[in-house]
């Protein structure tokens, strides 16, 4: 078993893409922001650490264990998250964050889709498909043309969401 590699291309961007990109999905009690809009604080970190964890934890294509908390603030936190904030797609519900989609922008008109999670409870009522979707808008408002991802082959939650969104298995 290994790791798939998908690819969106964004330029242009895909016509039956636009229809998806523009019906933005009202979800009951659940309210969506970026960690751009959160101070960074010692609340952030405690809200981030268990739903990073949690997906990491829960990737069939990771192997064992997960940072301590004072290593996630200390080596994960700034690089990964903080660093780009502005596109950490997040869900709340009341004051617990449910769900992250981590999309990191790199200076060649590309980005890289990390970790999509959303908590257990959570799973199966469109909260990954609406942060994905929300990455990918961001994408479009910074001119990215390819947005690259990876995902175990067995993770056929986020496959499908992202194939639905558009995405391609790379070959070759």
């Amino acid at each position: 078993m290994s790791f798939l590699h998908l690819t969106l291309t964004l330029n242009p961007v895909p016509p039956e893409l636009n229809t998806r990109l523009q019906s933005a999905r009202s979800l009951p009690g659940v309210r969506f922001f970026t960690l751009a809009e959160i101070p960074d604080d010692q609340a952030c970190r405690q809200r981030l650490y268990p739903l990073v964890r949690e997906g990491v934890l829960d990737d069939p294509g990771h192997g064992s264990g997960f940072e301590s908390y004072a290593d996630f603030c200390e080596k994960i936190y700034p690089r990964c998250y903080r660093d780009h904030a502005a596109t950490q797609f997040l869900a709340a519900s009341g004051e617990e964050w449910i769900g992250l989609c981590s999309l990191i922008l790199n200076g060649d008109h590309t980005a890289r889709a990390g970790l999509t999670v959303v908590k257990q409870p959570g799973r199966g009522q469109g909260i990954a498909t609406e942060l994905k979707r929300r990455s990918i808008l961001a994408c479009l408002n910074h001119g990215i043309r390819r947005v690259t991802t990876r995902v175990y082959e067995t993770n056929h939650p986020m496959l499908t969401i992202n194939r639905r969104l558009g995405f391609t298995e790379e070959t070759g």
